[in-house]
């Protein structure tokens, strides 16, 4: 009887202990799109900028967006649209998708963007909709001061993914070279290495 007393007084104990503990605390927030129903978020940096994609009126499939960055202002997040790269560097393409990968703690952004351009190879690089698979090329990017400057392909390369950028504003990704390795797919040869800029 004593070790059934002690154990229910242990219990309490515990129990009141795992109750005077403080809860953590979060917010959620609905960052909303651009004009569309569905947005996604990839990556954010100290400040709680969030980087991803968010759809506009006319990307309705669940899978194609528009790069964009919201930033916390007060309570709120302010969405600002990163524009698909275009001129002067490439011809403007509307209906190209895009998502930034990542924010650096002095708010560049790396950026994955689809251009006008459709790939040599029928090739898919960016995957940005992978139920009506655009064919386009698909370019990293930064996006910097409110510039977007296209990142070097590898030599031989048509195509380019960021994955990730740090606060020295380095971008960590894949990109494809020269050489097309006929073990990947006999549909689409893809041919890639990582790349850190």
């Amino acid at each position: 009887m004593k070790t059934i007393l002690t154990s229910i007084a242990a219990g309490s104990l515990l129990a009141a202990l795992a109750v005077a503990q403080p809860q953590p605390r979060y917010t959620v927030i609905d960052l909303g799109a651009q004009g569309g129903a569905y947005s996604f978020g990839f990556g954010i940096n100290t400040a709680g900028d969030v980087a991803g994609a968010a759809a506009t009126p006319a990307q309705t499939d669940g899978f194609a967006a528009t790069a964009a960055l919201w930033s916390k202002k007060k309570d709120n997040m302010a969405l600002t649209t990163l524009r698909v790269l275009g001129p002067p560097l490439f011809a403007a393409c509307p209906t190209c998708n895009s998502a930034a990968a990542g924010v650096s703690a002095s708010g560049e952004v790396a950026i994955d963007s689809e251009i006008e351009a459709l790939d040599p190879h029928g090739e898919d690089f960016g995957q940005f909709d992978p139920p009506n698979p655009t064919h386009r090329v698909t370019r990293g990017s930064i996006w910097r001061n409110g510039v977007m400057t296209a990142l070097p392909n590898l030599p031989g390369g048509n195509n380019a993914n960021v994955f990730w950028i740090n606060n020295l504003g380095q971008i960590r990704g894949v990109a494809e070279n020269g050489i097309i390795d006929p073990s990947c797919s006999n549909v689409t040869p893809f041919r890639f290495s990582a790349f850190n800029l």
